[in-house]
This record gives structure tokens, sequence and C-alpha cells, in this order.
């Protein structure tokens, strides 16, 4: 189990504090993200991707060598509420590639999203969620084109930490 005192001094070291303070109630925010990487844990251990687990040991050293990658996953930790999208942010973060998106939505009835990851070496997965809030993570892709055709080539993070 995740030691809800290190989640906080993590978040906390990160400038995280506006996402404990909005929780509600704000004292429980540490506990609530704590159960969310563990919920990950399980999710990615069930999908056979147990190595690729995210834990708090892990999360300082990607802090110490790539503060952005932390911060983008810690932005998708407190933001998203499936424990999938928050795997398909972390593997992107690792390195896949976003190679199709489909979203479906219609109003006051449904919410799709679904999101198609490649890797490197060619192993695809997939990752889908009902859940409207999980709509953030298209905020968090970053955008661009070759020759004119579109590419999402990462996940970032959408506040940029005070100096």
């Amino acid at each position: 189990m995740t030691d809800q005192t290190e989640i906080n001094e993590l978040l906390q070291a990160r400038n995280f504090d506006w996402a404990i303070k909005a929780f509600h109630p704000s004292d429980q925010a540490a506990r609530y993200f704590a159960e969310q990487l563990d919920a990950l844990k399980s999710f990615m251990e069930l999908r056979a991707l147990g190595e690729c687990v995210p834990t708090i040991a892990s999360l300082q050293s990607l802090g110490k060598t790539n503060p952005y990658k932390l911060d983008a996953f810690l932005e998708a930790l407190v933001s998203l509420r499936t424990s999938e999208m928050i795997a398909a942010a972390w593997r992107i973060i690792q390195g896949m590639q976003v190679e199709k998106i489909e979203m479906q939505f219609e109003y006051g009835k449904s919410f799709a999203l679904t999101i198609w990851l490649l890797s490197a070496y060619g192993e695809n997965e997939d990752y889908s969620t009902n859940d409207i809030d999980d709509m953030n993570f298209l905020r968090h892709l970053i955008k661009s084109k070759s020759d004119n055709r579109p590419i999402i080539n990462g996940f970032f993070a959408l506040r940029h930490r005070k100096s």
C-alpha cells in the first residue's frame, strides 16, 4: 500500500498543494491519491504491465532526472478519474506513441474515449473510459505537424512549477 505521507510529500515538493487544497475534504487528499496509485498498480498488474508500475521511489527518481515528466504524471494522477486513463498517461510519459484517439459524445447521454498506443517495439495497448472527467486527458497531449500531417507526441503538465 502506498504511504499517504510519501505521496503528500511528493505532491508538496512539486508544488501540487493546489490539488490537495482543491480536494474536499482536503485532509483526505493524500489518502485518496495513495489509493489512486494503488488502484493504478492493480490495474497495470492485471494488464501484465506490473514491471512498468510507478512507485513512490520511481517517481522520486523521475523527479531528479526529468521533473517535467513527473509533473505530467502527477497532473494525471490528480485530474483523471480512472486507473485506465492514468495508466495511458503513464505509458505515454514512458515513451509510447499515441497511434489513434476516438471520442464519442452525445449530450446528456453518453461519453466514450479510447486511446490506442504503440511502443517502439511494435506492441499495441488500448485504454478506454466512459467517465467524462477523463476528457482532461486530451488537454495534456502535445500536438504538432509533420508535412502538414497531425502528430501527437507526448503528455505534458499544464501547470508550471514556480521558481
